[in-house]
């Protein structure tokens, strides 16, 4: 999504007067230091005139002079002629060349506006006039000019701050202030003039303006975007919000500037969307945006160990949706399997999964088999017996962002894909390289010191990442023509919305019976003697489990079905049916809507039980 520009509707127009402050004030830094007077320069009573004293052509002014006073006299393009001599002859530094040449330029814009705004009054035009009036062509070179002087003052601006570090000289903190002052005001960028005036914060000059600018952008940034329909999630591209700071206060954000964490809070003023875990987000501390899921944060000491048991435990749970028989987890390097696994990967998936191996209990637990070596626990193999046709769970967030997991799901639900590997890795699962996050750990301690805070040893061992942690997953699958045969013979089925509650133990049973019959559809005498030994350790009644198993090859009676079973049943209790007990039950049948084949196949389960 496009980042939207309101800039053209909130920002001020600042007047050649404010240029020219700011540009007098730092008069002695656009020169170098050679041409900057020393205490050695003081003059002393030894000091006593002579003819070497006699004005020469050195004491001439120099380009860098003749530039500023050109431009102190609204002359910027004189000044951009002495401004180019003077990098020529290597008199002024990178950052102030460029500095000041957006000031001139940023000048030279006022001037074109001026004279637009004085040719559309003589047209008779006005900020109210239709924008297709055909009078606006007729200007519309000199607002072609003044666009183009804005994007050379802005790029120009942007330049010098490639230089603002360059051998043994750093450019002071006011010159570096004025820099981001102007391009506060050549930017059309909403989220861009914001960190524009967190950056000239850092100058007592420029602070109170800057930092009034700042608490309206941000309101405006939060009323109209992040909470009018666009979360920040949406807004923003990944890359650019990756990273994340969180400071105390709009003071702690003074001189908050580097391109390598873009976005700063403050504890008080989040997107609502944003998602932290528990006892997060604090101050002065720095979060990494979850690859997979819109929004959520994570502390930056433990985000690669999050992020990869959160990409195992998402793989685990889409394998066993699309009917795995078998999981073999395998120890690459890094951290062993228990390590890892003891924090809990027992994964939901609404019971459509039993686990036939291992005494680990009920329910969606796993069963575990492990090879040990004598460096821990390395292999770890997992078991379930699926008994429903595949699925793609829509809670499964890492996949809509791995196209290996897309195309695995496309093979299997073709019916083609009965083994797949794949190896997951800590360091490939947050994609930060070395040297980036060099380079935020650079921008987070300036942030750090910005807030007067202490950098911690804690802090420091944030940016110390641990050895990589990967792993090899191996999965086979239920071939499909299985699945869809076990549902033919399902447990339970719904009819018409009404439904036999089981308890845990039928439950068990009918599971039991289900992997007895996948074979054939007879129990032989031998299984016959199991079935009955595990409906005894259950608890379940003789005649409970006829029903049972009568249940899997019929289908749940109706209301009025079992109405009619009862009223049946009654009826040959008291020994066989007389002609006027079948015209009665005939015509309680008719006034239900059971048809005479029905009526059989209900009659007949009372001489089956």
């Amino acid at each position: 999504m496009a980042k939207k520009n309101w800039l053209k509707d909130i920002a001020t127009n600042v007047t050649t007067g404010v240029a020219e402050a700011i540009g007098k004030k730092f008069l002695d830094n656009f020169m170098s230091n050679d041409d900057k007077p020393t205490d050695d320069d003081e003059p002393t009573d030894d000091d006593e005139p002579t003819d070497d004293d006699e004005p020469t052509d050195d004491d001439e002014p120099n380009n860098v002079d003749l530039a500023y006073e050109a431009y102190y006299e609204e002359k910027y393009e004189e000044a951009l002629e002495y401004l180019d001599a003077a990098k020529a002859n290597n008199e002024i530094r990178p950052f102030f060349y460029y500095n000041l040449s957006g000031q001139c330029h940023y000048g030279l814009r006022l001037e074109y506006k001026t004279e637009y705004w004085d040719e559309a009054k003589k047209l008779g035009l006005t900020e109210d006039t239709d924008e297709d009036d055909p009078r606006w062509k007729r200007i519309a070179h000199i607002k072609d000019s003044i666009e183009e002087e804005r994007t050379l003052a802005y790029d120009l601006l942007k330049e010098s701050l490639n230089h603002r570090e360059e051998y043994d000289y750093v450019v002071d903190k006011d010159s570096l202030a004025s820099v981001f002052q102007f391009l506060r005001f050549v930017c059309e960028d909403i989220y861009e003039r914001r960190r524009f005036d967190m950056a000239a914060m850092a100058s007592d000059n420029f602070r109170k303006e800057a930092k009034e600018d700042y608490k309206d952008i941000t309101e405006i940034m939060f009323d109209c975007i992040f909470n009018d329909g666009d979360d920040f999630s949406s807004s923003i591209d990944y890359h650019e919000r990756q990273f994340i700071y969180i400071a105390k206060n709009v003071d702690a954000l003074a001189g908050c500037y580097d391109d390598n964490i873009q976005w700063i809070f403050t504890i008080d003023a989040l997107p609502k969307e944003l998602q932290f875990p528990v006892g997060h987000p604090q101050p002065n501390w720095l979060y990494y945006a979850h690859p997979a899921k819109k929004g959520v944060y994570l502390p930056i000491e433990n985000a690669d160990e999050e992020l990869f048991n959160d990409k195992v435990r998402d793989f685990q749970r889409l394998v066993q949706c699309l009917g795995a028989t078998e999981i073999t987890f395998r120890s690459v390097k890094g951290h062993s399997l228990q390590e890892n696994i003891s924090q809990g990967f027992d994964v939901e998936v609404g019971g459509r999964y039993k686990v036939f191996e291992g005494s680990v209990g009920y329910g969606n637990k796993r069963s575990n088999s492990s090879n040990q070596s004598s460096k821990g626990e390395r292999e770890m193999v997992q078991r379930f017996n699926p008994t429903k046709a595949p699925c793609v769970p829509d809670d499964v967030a890492w996949l809509a962002v791995d196209p290996e997991w897309q195309s695995l799901v496309k093979k299997r639900l073709d019916g083609n894909m009965l083994h797949y590997s794949v190896r997951i890795s800590s360091r490939k699962t947050m994609a930060v390289s070395d040297s980036k996050m060099d380079n935020v750990k650079v921008a987070f301690k300036l942030f750090v010191a910005s807030a007067h805070v202490n950098y911690s040893k804690q802090m420091e061992r944030s940016f110390q990442r641990e050895e990589e942690t990967e792993w090899e997953i191996s999965v086979t699958f239920k071939p499909l023509e299985e699945l869809e045969m076990l549902e033919r013979i399902e447990v339970v089925e719904c009819e018409q919305e009404a439904c036999i509650e089981l308890t845990n133990a039928e439950q068990e049973y009918l599971d039991n019976l289900k992997e007895f019959l996948e074979d054939d559809a007879e129990i032989t005498s031998r299984e016959r003697k199991m079935l009955d030994k595990i409906r005894q350790k259950l608890g379940i009644s003789e005649e409970r489990a006829k029903e049972l198993e009568a249940s899997l090859a019929k289908p749940q009676l109706t209301e009025d079905e079992q109405e009619y079973l009862d009223m049946y049943r009654e009826y040959t209790e008291e020994g066989e049916i007389s002609e006027k007990a079948r015209r009665r039950l005939d015509k309680f049948a008719s006034v239900m809507g059971l048809s005479a084949e029905r009526v059989k196949e209900i009659e007949q389960r009372v001489y089956e039980n």
